[in-house]
């Protein structure tokens, strides 16, 4: 692995910069980054993709005493009042994937 490029590219259902919850985005990219400088590697970008809670999913999601969307969003969030957060409408995430591609694409060119 060493002197490969790398990226993290982490999806939670974290919002960032919400108070309430730890930065599992920042986590996983800082965990994802250690790790590469570990083996020799050279990071060279993130992307964060803010992601879905898993009992958007659930049948149960609305009435039960785990939601994580009532955790999350307040005791009057439902699986319809939260929606579906697509990658695809996150302008922010999708420049971050092309300007990580990008960079790798540009960092093995300078290796050739």
């Amino acid at each position: 692995m060493q002197g490969k490029p790398g990226g993290a590219i982490i999806t939670s259902a974290i919002p960032k910069d919400f108070e309430m919850m730890p930065p599992a985005s920042d986590n996983g990219i800082n965990a994802i980054t250690y790790y590469m400088m570990e083996e020799g590697m050279e990071a060279v970008g993130s992307v964060r993709i803010l992601g879905n809670n898993p009992c958007v999913r659930c049948r149960f999601g609305d009435e039960c005493d785990m939601s994580g969307i009532k955790m999350m969003f307040g005791p009057d969030a439902t699986k319809e009042s939260v929606g579906i957060n697509k990658f695809e409408d996150q302008p922010e995430a999708v420049n971050a994937a092309k300007e990580l591609g990008k960079n790798i694409a540009e960092y093995l060119k300078s290796k050739e």
